[in-house]
């Protein structure tokens, strides 16, 4: 083949990709950091919250790979305000701001979790150890009332991350 067909092919290849990106465009899901602070992180500001790392992410195997086809969101988020302690009860909040809706805000994802970490100065590498974890299901979404659930409610939904519908998770040295 010479060097002008390959020409004429990858630009016929470069104008196809282009074509089925732009059809593609109006239906496609927020699956990274930016995409998705677009949809939450003004409903995050007014709780005292900025995301910090997003993604959709395929679980298949224990492997976290970032796609926008994949089964699971990650949503990490730290206070806007350095002196901030509230985690448990912001946990509460995150829950009951993001649950059951997330579900039908992202359709193909089976599980989502939402990581808090430390306020800005107290622990700024780049992947800080999480203060909270809330992690639902979409069968777990559905056995809650969301909108009534308190710290007790949450405090008893201790399970085991991967086994269980729901789980949450937190670093004592945090909470008071």
């Amino acid at each position: 083949m010479g060097l002008r067909v390959r020409s004429m092919l990858a630009v016929v290849a470069a104008a196809t990709c282009l074509v089925l990106a732009a059809c593609g465009a109006t239906d496609e899901i927020a699956y990274d950091r930016d995409q998705i602070d677009a949809v939450l992180g003004d409903e995050l500001a007014e709780l005292g919250m900025v995301i910090t790392r997003a993604s959709i992410i395929d679980t298949v195997n224990g492997v976290y790979t970032p796609t926008p086809d994949g089964n699971h969101l990650a949503i990490y988020v730290e206070p806007m305000s350095a002196d901030f302690d509230e985690y448990a009860s912001s946990t509460v909040d995150l829950a009951r701001l993001l649950l059951p809706s997330i579900f039908d805000r992202w359709p193909t994802i089976n599980s989502f979790d939402i990581c808090q970490e430390p306020p800005p100065g107290v622990d700024d590498r780049e992947i800080p150890p999480s203060v909270t974890v809330l992690g639902v299901t979409r069968d777990g979404a559905e056995r809650l009332d969301w909108s009534a659930i308190d710290l007790v409610d949450l405090t008893a939904l201790q399970g085991d991350r991967g086994v269980d519908d729901i789980y949450f998770e937190a670093d004592e040295t945090y909470l008071r």
